[in-house]
């Protein structure tokens, strides 16, 4: 029992410090202007909004689901819910557009990447982490994402490696 209690911990503890590393990378390389604005897509209750919240940028998130929308704080952000594929925003509205391990739940990955590049600004930026399990497949493989990324319209599109096992980083920016 004290053992099956361990594996649980550190399971948790590993599952948090890698939801760190990916608020942290994505963080470092956010590089909207002062004042810009900035999508989180699959927002939850808001956790990489309030880690971006000092960076001077107008912050707004979308997710599918409002089960954690009672646990955001509203004062950071603008919200709703909506799908992926129906960001209910104009062409060309932001200047920086992240997400933390929602690919997985995209129907159509490329009709995502191409809703994103929609909304963002010429020059705009996409962060993207997602997981990839090589023992057992679960996610999706780094060049496969990289090459619907580029497929859709997107420039400069990189997968960087971070330190958790399987996690990535996924940066392009729309053509100018």
């Amino acid at each position: 029992m004290l053992l099956e209690y361990a594996k649980k911990a550190k399971s948790a503890w590993d599952r948090r410090r890698s939801a760190d590393e990916k608020f942290a990378a994505v963080k470092r390389f956010v590089s909207a202007p002062k004042g810009g604005r900035l999508l989180d897509i699959g927002t939850g209750s808001d956790a990489m909004l309030q880690c971006l919240s000092d960076k001077g940028l107008a912050l707004y998130g979308v997710d599918i689901s409002a089960a954690d929308r009672e646990r955001s704080i509203d004062e950071i952000a603008l919200m709703g819910l909506t799908r992926i594929e129906e960001l209910p925003y104009h062409d060309d509205f932001f200047d920086c557009v992240t997400t933390v391990d929602t690919t997985r739940l995209w129907e159509d990955k490329k009709a995502a990447f191409r809703e994103i590049l929609r909304v963002l600004k010429s020059g705009g930026q996409l962060l993207c982490t997602f997981s990839f399990d090589d023992n057992n497949g679960e996610g999706t493989p780094p060049r496969m994402l990289r090459e619907q990324a580029r497929q859709a319209g997107f420039e400069n599109v990189r997968v960087k490696i971070l330190h958790s096992e399987g996690c990535y980083l996924l940066v392009g920016e729309k053509p100018c």
